[in-house]
C-alpha cells in the first residue's frame, strides 16, 4: 500500500508540474513550445504566372515574404497556355496570373476562376530584338532580309506568340516568314535564343528584352494589334485557402509591387 500511495503522489505531483507550466508567462520554456506552434500554421500559397514575370515576382515575393512571414508563396511559371491546361487539369494553384485575358477568361467560363476577383494588373508591350551584331534590321518587315535565317516565334498559345503572330499578320508578311520560324514554348525561352544567337531575330516582350538587356530596333504600338497586351490575375475558384490568396492579389495592386512591376518595364494598371 505503501509504494502504491508514493506512486499515486508522484503521478499527482507530475499533472500539477505541467498544468503550471502551461500557466507560464511569456518568456518562459513555454514560449518556445507558442514559437513552434506559430510555425506550424505557417501557409504556402501557390501562384501560377506567365514566364515573362519571373523577375518581378519574384522581387515582389521577397518583399511579401518580409512583410508576411506567415505566408509562404511558391511559384509555377510557364507559357500562360500551358498554365491554364494544367489548371483544367485539376492543379492546385491558388491564384493565376496570365499574360492573355483570353486564357483567364476562357477559365472563368469553364468555372475555375472565382470571377468577382479577376482584375487587369499589367501591360506591355511586344518588340523586334535582334543578335547585337546584326546589320541591317531596323523594322519587323526587314524580317524579310536575307540575313535574317532564324526568327523566335511563341507559339500559338503561348500570349506572345499569338500577339506576334497577328502583329506579323497585320504587316502581311507572317506568311512570307515561316520558313525562317522557330516555335517557343514560352517568352522566356525565346528570349533566351536571341540572348545567345541560337535566332537572328525574335518578336518578345519588351521587358524580357529589357532583363537580357537586348538590342531592339523596333516596338508594336497598340494599333498593330487586335488584341492589348493585359497580364490579368485572379483567385482560382478551387483554392482552400481564399483568403490569403486575395490578399496576396490585393498587395499585387500596392505602391511598392507597382513600383517593382515598373522597374521592369511594365505599365501598371488599376483594374
Amino acid at each position: 500500500m505503501a509504494w502504491s500511495r508514493v506512486w499515486h503522489i508522484t503521478v499527482l505531483g507530475c499533472v500539477f508540474f505541467l498544468a503550471a507550466c502551461q500557466g507560464m508567462p511569456s518568456g518562459s520554456t513555454s514560449t518556445e513550445g507558442e514559437a513552434t506552434g506559430l510555425m506550424t500554421e505557417q501557409r504556402t500559397l501557390t501562384v501560377a504566372a506567365a514566364a515573362s514575370l519571373t523577375e518581378s515576382m519574384e522581387a515582389v515575393k521577397a518583399s511579401y515574404e518580409a512583410a508576411h512571414p506567415e505566408v509562404n508563396i511558391v511559384y509555377n511559371f510557364d507559357s500562360s497556355g500551358t498554365l491554364r491546361t494544367q489548371l483544367e487539369s485539376g492543379a492546385d494553384f491558388d491564384v493565376f496570373v496570365s499574360a492573355s485575358r483570353a486564357h483567364m477568361d476562357g477559365l472563368n467560363d469553364e468555372g475555375l476562376i472565382a470571377t468577382d476577383t479577376i482584375k487587369n494588373m499589367l501591360s506591355n508591350e511586344v518588340v523586334l530584338a535582334v543578335r547585337s551584331d546584326l546589320k541591317g534590321v531596323r523594322h519587323f518587315e526587314d524580317l524579310l532580309h536575307p540575313d535574317v535565317k532564324r526568327i523566335g516565334l511563341g507559339n500559338s498559345d503561348v500570349p506572345v506568340g499569338r500577339y506576334a503572330i497577328d502583329l506579323l499578320n497585320h504587316l502581311g508578311i507572317y506568311d512570307r516568314l515561316q520558313d525562317k520560324v522557330s516555335w517557343g514554348s514560352n517568352a522566356k525561352e525565346i528570349t533566351q535564343w536571341v540572348k545567345e544567337g541560337t535566332v537572328d531575330a525574335a518578336v518578345l516582350y519588351h521587358t524580357d528584352a529589357n532583363v537580357e538587356d537586348l538590342t531592339v530596333v523596333d516596338t508594336a504600338g497598340s494599333a498593330d494589334l487586335t488584341e492589348p497586351i493585359v497580364y490579368p490575375v485572379a483567385v482560382v475558384k478551387t483554392s482552400t485557402q481564399a483568403d490569403v490568396a486575395q490578399a496576396f492579389v490585393d498587395y499585387l495592386f500596392e505602391s511598392q509591387s507597382r513600383a517593382v512591376f515598373e522597374q521592369f518595364g511594365f505599365t501598371t494598371l488599376d483594374n
